[in-house]
């Protein structure tokens, strides 16, 4: 054996850490979707606010490149689903997904506000109906901070994180 590269299986149930939770290869394929139309929706919310447009200055999921002032929305796994005890046991009543909204622009002062009012747009809201789900809530967890530069052009970048809780499909 002295020598030998271990050769090392994995399995969908093989667990994966990752944000302090274990997770599956088969959990994060089954949750990925989900986050997709997700983001899709918060990045709708953020249009209807009035603070951009999906595909030229509201990105999912990336940067749209396009523009020096720009939104993206990410989402990424925040705590297991919610499920159900007594009739049907076992079933999600609530998916828990977070959320990241990262704004940059040329100018500091006009990212951190422009962060801020994506901030206020989306926190505290309740009960908000997009396309085809319910959002319970839609908490601010983080509020907006400077996170980084952007390697390219030196532009600014803010983020503000949030805790979204929402019904199942």
């Amino acid at each position: 054996l002295a020598g030998e590269v271990p050769k090392w299986k994995f399995s969908p149930d093989t667990p994966i850490i990752g944000a302090n939770k274990r997770y599956t290869k088969r959990e994060m394929r089954k949750t990925w979707h989900k986050h997709a139309a997700m983001t899709t929706q918060l990045a709708t919310m953020l249009q209807a606010a009035g603070l951009g447009t999906i595909g030229t200055d509201i990105g999912v999921n990336a940067f749209m490149n396009k523009a020096d002032d720009e939104i993206a929305v990410f989402s990424f796994a925040g705590d297991r689903d919610d499920v159900t005890h007594g009739d049907a046991p076992g079933t999600v009543a609530f998916e828990n997904p977070d959320v990241q909204v990262h704004v940059r622009n040329v100018s500091s002062a006009v990212a951190e506000e422009k962060c801020r009012l994506v901030y206020n747009a989306l926190r505290n809201r309740k009960d908000q109906s997009v396309n085809t789900h319910t959002y319970t809530y839609i908490q601010g967890t983080i509020s907006p901070m400077p996170i980084d530069m952007d390697p390219e052009r030196k532009r600014p970048i803010y983020m503000a994180q949030f805790r979204c809780q929402r019904l199942p499909e």
